[in-house]
């Protein structure tokens, strides 16, 4: 009976839903001794402000339709002894169109090919597919995945609020922020003052983004154009892992994003 006591008590948690519970019998106990009734006091607004955190829903902030930004990149694998520490990058956006173009001035993102992580890359977005253009791989234009595009401006309808945590921005400046989780382990970081984007997680990649203030504006649509090759309608060579990984991105910001998107 003893082991049976000490498995529920174990197994009890002060979540936001029962602090109620063990606070008021508390409370009670102790409001009868005058020296302990501020403590009393103390555990209900205890209780409180857990409840408080439990409902507290941000607003969730929604990208311009148009805008560019400049972001660093950050990914590590010691195994291999690979370490990208803040590679100059750029996120060029259009909804408009539905484009977006992402240029890795100095690194790829990692597993995308074989060593595409050994040099630059462009990744093109748009309502046809998904292209990579990497020359100095020997890959002149690919196709990535098809049928897929860009992510739409409410992307965050398809994350939760998780906490109030701090994030460094390009610059390295550190920030006051929302933290929002997504389906497959992607993170996003909002400024809780301004709701400018702050930092973005890719998943179980390892991939950080650390972003600049974005320039909003329209684009010039030359930007979202992947080269006018026949080759670009010819399957990349990447492992199904990477492009399993980008078609679970794209779902999971699609999943609860809204209609018509």
């Amino acid at each position: 009976r003893k082991q049976n006591e000490t498995r529920k008590q174990k197994a009890f948690h002060l979540r936001p839903e029962n602090a109620f519970i063990v606070v008021v019998p508390i409370f009670v106990l102790l409001s009868s001794c005058s020296k302990m009734k501020t403590v009393a006091t103390l555990l209900v607004l205890a209780c409180v402000m857990l409840s408080a955190h439990a409902a507290f829903s941000p607003t969730k902030p929604v990208w311009p339709t148009q805008f560019s930004s400049h972001f660093g990149m950050y990914y590590e694998y010691p195994s291999l002894s690979i370490r990208v520490h803040n590679a100059s990058s750029y996120l060029y956006y259009d909804w408009n169109i539905q484009s977006q173009t992402i240029d890795y001035q100095q690194h790829c993102i990692p597993h995308l090919t074989s060593d595409s992580n050994k040099y630059p890359c462009k990744l093109f977005f748009n309502t046809t597919g998904i292209y990579l253009n990497q020359p100095k791989a020997n890959i002149d234009c690919c196709q990535v995945a098809a049928g897929v595009g860009p992510v739409p401006p409410q992307f965050l309808q398809g994350f939760k609020y998780d906490n109030n945590e701090t994030a460094p921005d390009y610059y390295g400046a550190i920030h006051q922020c929302y933290h929002w989780t997504g389906p497959g382990f992607f993170g996003y970081w909002t400024d809780s003052t301004t709701g400018h984007d702050i930092q973005f997680k890719d998943g179980p990649t390892g991939v950080y983004w650390q972003f600049a203030p974005f320039v909003v504006g329209p684009q010039d649509p030359s930007l979202f154009q992947p080269p006018a090759l026949p080759s670009c309608s010819t399957p990349c060579k990447s492992s199904k892992s990477a492009v399993d990984h980008v078609l679970s991105l794209r779902a999971s910001f699609l999943s609860r994003s809204g209609p018509g998107l």
